[in-house]
């Protein structure tokens, strides 16, 4: 797991970051509709996750507690390692991965990557088909960074 400086974020504690990966089912109408619904499911995903860490989100008191999500669409790329059909071909590959940034001191009861496991049933539903928190790997952090150079990312705190 990866943890995060406290003044880089403007967290109130040291964060253990996670990379987050929202695959989606076939979404029609275009690239832009396309993306917009799997924005609109990272949202729900981020709302629903936020009350599980903090117990009022919108307090401003809590706002430094509130867990920090970045996430961009992701197009897939060759690889060594043999991806599923349904997940290359549904959105012609594209999902999205996101950073996940979990102050040290929250109301988790487990990890977030435990957290993800355990609840699936309350965040894969409408347009997504699987929603996973893994711990990030040296080296898969630097492309998501140089994908939110070139596509719009989304933050969420």
């Amino acid at each position: 797991m990866l943890a995060f400086d406290v003044g880089i974020l403007g967290l109130d504690k040291a964060a253990d970051g996670v990379l987050v990966t929202f695959m989606f089912k076939r979404l029609g109408g275009g690239d832009r509709p396309a993306l917009n619904k799997m924005i609109d499911e990272v949202e729900r995903v981020y709302s629903t996750f936020i009350t599980r860490v903090v117990r009022k989100p919108n307090s401003v008191a809590q706002k430094a507690s509130r867990p920090i999500l970045i996430a961009v669409p992701d197009r897939p790329v060759f690889k060594n390692e043999k991806q599923e059909l349904r997940d290359v071909k549904a959105n012609d590959g594209v999902h999205m991965h996101g950073i996940l940034m979990v102050p040290g001191r929250s109301r988790l009861k487990e990890g977030v990557e435990t957290h993800f496991k355990t609840h699936e049933n309350r965040y894969v539903r409408n347009n997504l088909v699987k929603c996973s928190a893994d711990p990030i790997q040296p080296g898969r952090s630097g492309r998501l960074c140089v994908q939110i150079g070139q596509e719009q990312a989304i933050q969420l705190r």
